[in-house]
Formats: structure tokens, C-alpha cells, sequence
């Protein structure tokens, strides 16, 4: 029974339930729900992406949710449609990743996100003229706000240093990888 304990306590080391890939505050992101993230967008885009780059921009998006209902911060379904074609110009790759429902809410989730850190920052929006140094404040605040939010990860994927996921392995080859890159280390909005 103590045996039986202890493996069930350690699989939640992190702080995640079990069956939670990470939790961002009081929201779960689900070990299914990743690995359906996964398997989508690599469909989609034709390249693998590693389960923690994905699980990176889940936490992205969702911190960026977070902050931005807290300062109030509103972005619309027409600017995250909008967007969604800067961040996939290419017509045929958006048509993939609005063709599955999963990659789809993925990818609009991602973008809404990347609108919140712009707004965040004190832009109106990713056409303001001063959106590129509005991205760098937000996402200052978003890093911030992580610490009293609370980011959890489980272990296998990396663990959370504050601002990233510090895992030991992936790959980084991807469009999407390249873009959760980018804004980690730059604050940015990924290339229009």
C-alpha cells in the first residue's frame, strides 16, 4: 500500500494532476488533449512538432488568456481572423490547419494569444505601428504574472523556469517551434 503511495505522489511531483500534461493556474491542459495537438498540427504542416514545443504555446496562449482577462484586455473573433494569416500566410498550409478542428482551435488560440500580448503591452492591436515593443512589454507582464499564476509542468515534458519550458530534448524545426522560439526570446509577435 506505502509503495503503491509513493509511485502515485511522484507522478504528481510537479504539481499536475494526473493525466495533465501542465496546469496554468486553475486551468488543465490534459495529456490527450496534447497529444491530439500534437498529432494535428504535425498533420497539418507536414513536420513533426515535439509534444513540449506544443505544450509551450498551449502555456503561452493560455497565460496570455489569463492577463489578458485580468487587465480586461478583449480581442475579437475578426482580429484573431484576421491574424491567422499573418501568422500561416501560406494559403494552402492555413487551409490544412482550418480543415481540422484541432489544429484549427490550436492555431486560432495561439493567435488570439499573440493579440493578447500586443494589447497587453499597450497597442491596440498587430497592425499599431508600435506593436513590436507593445509584444516585448506584454510579454515582460505576462512573465511576470506567470509567478502569481502559477505554472505547473509535468516532468515529462521539462520543467517550467518562469518564463519557458526547460526541457532536455526536441526538435526545433518547425514553423510553429520556430515562432514559440521567437517570442520566447524576444517578446515578438512571430514574422508577419
Amino acid at each position: 500500500m506505502a509503495a503503491g503511495a509513493v509511485v502515485l505522489l511522484a507522478g504528481c511531483a510537479s504539481g499536475t494532476h494526473p493525466g495533465a500534461a501542465a496546469s496554468v493556474g486553475d486551468t488543465e491542459i490534459s495529456l490527450g488533449r496534447l497529444d491530439d495537438v500534437v498529432t494535428a498540427v504535425t498533420k497539418a504542416q507536414g513536420q513533426p512538432i515535439s509534444p513540449t514545443s506544443a505544450l509551450q504555446l498551449m502555456i503561452n496562449a493560455e497565460l496570455s488568456r489569463q492577463v489578458a482577462e485580468q487587465r480586461s484586455v478583449s480581442v475579437s473573433d475578426a482580429e484573431v481572423a484576421s491574424a491567422v494569416k499573418q501568422v500561416i500566410p501560406d494559403a494552402a498550409l492555413l487551409d490544412k490547419f482550418e480543415k481540422d478542428p484541432v489544429a484549427n482551435d490550436f492555431l486560432r488560440d495561439f493567435t488570439r494569444g499573440q493579440i493578447d500580448l500586443v494589447k497587453i503591452g499597450g497597442a491596440s492591436g498587430i497592425t499599431d505601428p508600435a506593436a513590436r515593443e507593445a509584444a516585448q512589454k506584454g510579454a515582460r507582464i505576462i512573465t511576470e504574472a506567470a509567478g502569481t499564476i502559477g505554472v505547473d509542468v509535468n516532468p515529462r515534458y521539462g520543467r517550467w523556469t518562469g518564463d519557458k519550458i526547460d526541457a532536455t530534448s526536441g526538435s526545433l524545426s518547425t514553423p510553429f517551434q520556430q515562432a514559440a522560439n521567437q517570442a520566447q526570446n524576444t517578446g515578438e509577435q512571430p514574422p508577419q
